[in-house]
């Protein structure tokens, strides 16, 4: 064994492991839970202009007020921006991740290669889009009430 993963914390719903490196006890190693999805996600899309807020539709869609990111597809490892034709306009080919755990696609706008735009996960905290993870539980007899409409108390 050369690190042990001793401590435990979540940053934006992503489980972080530390530990120290056993050899030299000044390093310390960090394994970190990756989420690499985009859709149903909100990302800031960063570009020369400023940003807008954007939401990436699991039916393809994107919900933005740009009418150059209409569409939104995978093509390979690349994430691309599509137009209202459903022509590619960016070319998201390089995946990166924030110290503080957000991902980040840094990619070339198509009709003019100079530009470089980015997408920033926004908002990963707040877990709303995404489905519940966990499970209510009633004790046997209230669940029971529940399903009979028995009053309560007894």
């Amino acid at each position: 064994m050369t690190t042990r993963f001793d401590r435990t914390y979540v940053a934006f719903g992503l489980v972080d492991y530390t530990g120290t490196f056993l050899p030299d006890p000044t390093i310390t190693h960090r394994l970190r839970e990756l989420d690499d999805g985009v859709d149903d996600k909100e990302w800031q899309f960063r570009r020369p202009s400023g940003w807008i807020s954007v939401r990436l539709r699991p039916d393809g869609t994107v919900d933005g007020d740009h009418p150059n990111e209409t569409f939104w597809a995978r093509d390979g490892d690349d994430l691309l921006f599509l137009g209202p034709d459903r022509s590619a306009t960016t070319r998201f080919s390089q995946l990166t991740r924030l110290d503080e755990g957000r991902l980040v696609w840094r990619g070339s706008f198509l009709p003019n290669p100079v530009i470089t735009h980015e997408l920033v996960e926004w908002n990963v905290d707040l877990e709303w889009a995404r489905p519940v993870r966990y499970r209510s539980w009633f004790a046997t007899d209230l669940h029971d009430r529940f399903q009979r409409r028995t009053p309560w108390p007894p």
